[in-house]
């Protein structure tokens, strides 16, 4: 992910002390799946605001040495908080996630998307973003949740997550739209299992077309009648791998053993879209 920080979160974590939220800020900095996005004068502001400027130094040498460091255009002559805010309003980047320690009335016209990396409260938007971005994963299960609101809302949290969502592959040997009419209308593509395509033609037609009620008509489903090519669950949205070990039908408070896993990994999401040439599409 491409992390646009708050200064204050490099004044906390770039320091001698050895506090809890200290070492989270290092694990999120220091996380090689992380980038970080500044510009010249971003970097010449935090210098002079933080204490320990030789520790920063030595941190944006880390950045461009390991090629984590993301160049974004904003006006110098704006406040910190305000060029924050342009930035994030004018990039590209799909996974741009404004971070910060606590709110700030200064960030206000981006807080919809701002991550409390200190919020102590789990299972909303800020603590499974500060579990990737620290941890390398966010993991849940059954245990996790007092009702099936609770998981449908963790859904929701997971996929407001990206600033661009351009396409979603989700790979279910069901055709199954649970928990997932928040991405309806984007471009939605499912691989599933299907058999019998050309004398049941009809039946997965309508399938399709029930989908694409709860999906939107941008859907497409691609097939195989291979087991050995669709046995997982997940979700991909670029970078960012949601995978579930039951069927998303059974993520209920009622059943008594699943898991959820969301990680961000690039190298993993690419290698997993390379049996999507093993699919045909459902066509009419």
């Amino acid at each position: 992910m491409v992390l646009l920080s708050d200064y204050t979160v490099f004044e906390k974590g770039l320091n001698y002390s050895n506090d809890p939220t200290k070492r989270k800020i290092i694990n999120i900095l220091y996380n090689s799946n992380n980038k970080i996005c500044l510009n010249k004068g971003l970097i010449e502001v935090i210098e002079k605001s933080i204490t320990e400027k030789d520790l920063f130094r030595a941190f944006i040498k880390e950045l461009s040495d390991s090629d984590r460091f993301i160049n974004e255009k904003s006006n110098h002559n704006n406040s910190f908080y305000e060029q924050l805010s342009e930035i994030y309003n004018n990039s590209k980047v799909d996974f741009l996630i404004p971070i910060s320690l606590d709110t700030k009335k200064e960030l206000e016209p981006i807080k919809n998307k701002l991550i409390l990396i200190n919020d102590e409260s789990i299972l909303n938007k800020s603590w499974i973003v500060t579990e990737i971005i620290s941890n390398g994963s966010c993991n849940v299960s059954f245990k996790d949740f007092k009702s099936d609101n609770e998981i449908k809302l963790f859904f929701e949290y997971i996929f407001d997550i990206p600033k661009f969502i351009r396409n979603v592959s989700i790979f279910n040997r069901e055709q199954d739209s649970t928990y997932l009419n928040n991405l309806k209308g984007n471009n939605i593509l499912l691989y599933t299992l299907l058999f019998s395509v050309y004398r049941d033609k009809h039946i997965h037609l309508e399938t399709l077309k029930d989908l694409k009620k709860d999906l939107g008509g941008k859907l497409k489903i691609f097939y195989t009648s291979n087991k050995r090519l669709i046995h997982e669950r997940k979700i991909i949205m670029g970078s960012l791998i949601i995978s579930s070990d039951n069927s998303f039908s059974n993520l209920t408070t009622k059943e008594p053993t699943w898991e959820i896993n969301i990680s961000y990994d690039t190298d993993k999401a690419n290698e997993w879209m390379k049996k999507c040439v093993n699919f045909k599409e459902l066509r009419k």
